[in-house]
């Protein structure tokens, strides 16, 4: 279908835009499109600094690339492409990252959704990692299963227990709506304290 001609005054503007690097589209649902593509591109980019870095969480200490090696020449020795949970939880402890141990969850307790399954296991995370918050939701997340309702509750508890302190600052500066979340919590935390003040 042949496009049809555009009036002077509209077809000098669109080659000065396109002249300064500035797109310019057909239509409206076009550049509606774009913009949206780009809003999706600028919200992924924001969310991978969520993301824990990428040398882990240990206390300084480099990665035990010996024992990566192992575990990767095992694999490949034994003709596997991929490695097994407690290899590939193995391989993330030498790398300095917290894991849930096997034997615990996804043993003793379940990573399943369920509250009798999941609830001894929010349990155990909080006092394995009583005093590291990021430690405990980070093996939360690569336990699998539930994790992210048990990582609501876990965040919770040792939230409640470490103060709002120990939650990595990166973690609450890299939040989409970091303001607007902080606010809400803070008027659902005033509503209580509200009502406990002697005379409310």
């Amino acid at each position: 279908m042949m496009q049809a001609a555009l009036p002077p005054a509209v077809a000098d503007a669109e080659q000065r835009f396109q002249a300064a690097g500035i797109p310019t589209y057909d239509t409206p649902e076009e550049a509606v499109r774009a913009f949206s593509m780009l809003y999706t591109y600028r919200r992924n980019q924001e969310q991978l600094l969520e993301a824990p870095p990428a040398g882990g969480t240990g206390a300084g200490s480099p990665p035990a690339y010996d024992e990566v090696r192992r575990i990767v020449r095992t694999v490949l020795a034994e003709g596997r492409e991929l490695l097994t949970e407690p290899e590939a939880k193995a391989l993330l402890a030498a790398c300095g990252i917290a894991v849930a141990a096997t034997r615990v969850v996804g043993g003793l307790y379940s990573p399943a959704c369920y509250i009798e399954d999941s609830f001894p296991s929010v349990l155990y995370l909080a006092a394995r990692y009583a005093h590291d918050f990021e430690a405990a939701l980070i093996a939360n997340t690569n336990a699998g299963g539930d994790n992210c309702h048990r990582g609501s509750v876990l965040g919770a508890l040792l939230g409640a227990w470490l103060g709002f302190e120990a939650i990595p600052l990166r973690w609450r500066q890299g939040l989409l709506a970091g303001p607007a979340l902080a606010q809400e919590v803070d008027g659902f935390v005033e509503t209580f304290v509200t009502a406990s003040s002697p005379g409310s």
